[in-house]
């Protein structure tokens, strides 16, 4: 081969490979600051989620003075003219200890491959007094739509 001819190959080559990794790039995910919720999530952590659609650790810290019995972890994902928000399923722990940080459990995340950004939250909370919390979804919403997150 040539070396025109080698060149036009890699440049092709490469164009190729650019599509592709283009065509799976994965959107920014961030965790909520939720500053004046009774818990937030101080870490996440995913699977490859074209492969296992999986929250797969998270860390919630509980802010409150009431032991956490159960949790629900949401996410939102941020299209460019909407946001959607989802939830996971109910969580129940043994209690999570006012100033603790506690292991989320694994929870399945549909991948949305059209999002630009995906945020992870804690959707709702249920705490040994039998007191509940939910978020306030125009709050992640808003935070959600900023330009410049964190």
């Amino acid at each position: 081969m040539s070396r025109p001819s080698c060149m036009a190959f890699l440049a092709v080559a490469f164009l190729l490979v650019g599509r592709a990794v283009a065509a799976t790039e994965v959107p920014l995910i961030w965790i909520a600051t939720q500053t004046t919720a009774p818990a937030h999530l101080v870490r996440i952590a995913l699977g490859r989620p074209h492969l296992s659609k999986a929250l797969l650790k998270a860390q919630l810290k509980n802010d409150s003075d009431s032991p956490i019995v159960s949790y629900r972890i949401g996410w939102a994902n941020v299209h460019l003219k909407e946001i959607e928000l989802r939830k996971g399923t109910l969580i129940s722990v043994r209690e999570i200890k006012p100033g603790s940080v506690d292991d989320v459990s694994d929870q399945t995340v549909p991948f949305d491959a059209s999002a630009e950004r995906v945020i992870f939250f804690v959707a709702e909370l249920a705490f040994a007094d039998g007191s509940r919390w939910k978020a306030n979804s125009e709050d992640i919403e808003h935070e959600a739509s900023a330009p410049n997150p964190h």
